[in-house]
């Protein structure tokens, strides 16, 4: 055999290797999906504290921002899987007209799985999930009071907000925050805060759904059918709401932290929710 031919022989070789791994390596994450929770969850640590608001971006550089307050955000433990599953589901949004339909209601199946599989092992194991604190401990939900200085601080204009929106009293409210210990509202002023949250990486979701404006409707393309089929056959309801998104990668670290300015132009994914 000549060199160049073993040396093509060789590059065969090295590219068939390269593609089964890299197969490998595509089924490995998110193979396991519990295996993941349950090492991210072993791997958070002593806590740090997660703020942030959210914000209309105005076009003027030197115009005020206008807060989004009532937006729901809750942190997740974040996988691998996790991430990669709700890549996927973003970029399939853009494939088809029926992808794009289903995706915000895709990621929403997608996180409740996840926090079920986080409840489940939360469960099971209880508060030998972490050495300190205890994982499964409610958290303080304290004052959202920003680093002095900053836009946010001056926002509050001096009054003292919590972190989530004003919740209603009773027991209801006490119902919502035992259902899920990391989730929150923005207040007026667009603020969230998370104190304590474990060290560790963390997935920030951000989720508004409201409905969809008149003009909106009016753009929307509407279906076209026979003249002979549309007195017998159900018409087909347009979507009721619109749901917005906006997923971030946090990493959190002991006794430190972590601001987060989150803008409406910063949207992970719009689409429809029935």
């Amino acid at each position: 055999m000549t060199r160049q031919g073993a040396a093509a022989a060789l590059a065969a070789v090295l590219l068939a290797l390269g593609v089964v791994g890299m197969l490998w390596r595509a089924e490995a994450v998110g193979e396991d999906a519990a295996a993941e929770v349950s090492e991210a969850l072993r791997n958070l640590g002593s806590p740090g504290v997660v703020w942030g608001r959210l914000a209309v971006e105005e076009e003027s550089p030197v115009g005020a921002w206008t807060p989004l307050g009532g937006i729901e955000v809750t942190i997740y433990p974040a996988t691998a899987g996790l991430v990669a599953e709700l890549e996927s589901i973003r970029k399939s949004a853009r494939g088809s007209a029926a992808q794009y339909e289903s995706a915000a209601g895709r990621v929403q199946a997608a996180l409740a799985a996840h926090q079920r599989r986080i409840d489940g092992l939360t469960q099971a194991l209880g508060e030998g999930l972490v050495a300190e604190p205890p994982l499964v401990a409610k958290p303080r939900f304290a004052k959202a009071v920003p680093p002095a200085g900053t836009d946010a601080a001056r926002a509050q204009g001096g009054t003292r907000k919590t972190g989530g929106a004003a919740a209603p009293s009773g027991a209801s409210a006490e119902g919502a925050e035992a259902s899920h210990p990391w989730r929150q509202k923005t207040d007026p002023a667009g603020l969230f805060a998370f104190d304590p949250v474990p060290s560790g990486d963390w997935l920030l979701v951000a989720v508004r759904v409201s409905a969809y404006s008149a003009e909106k409707l009016r753009a929307a393309p509407k279906p076209r059918q026979s003249s002979r089929t549309q007195n017998f056959l159900p018409r087909a309801a347009g979507p009721a709401k619109e749901a917005e998104f906006w997923v971030t990668r946090v990493r959190v670290v002991t006794g430190e932290r972590v601001g987060l300015e989150i803008t409406d132009r910063a949207r992970w994914l719009v689409g429809p929710v029935r």
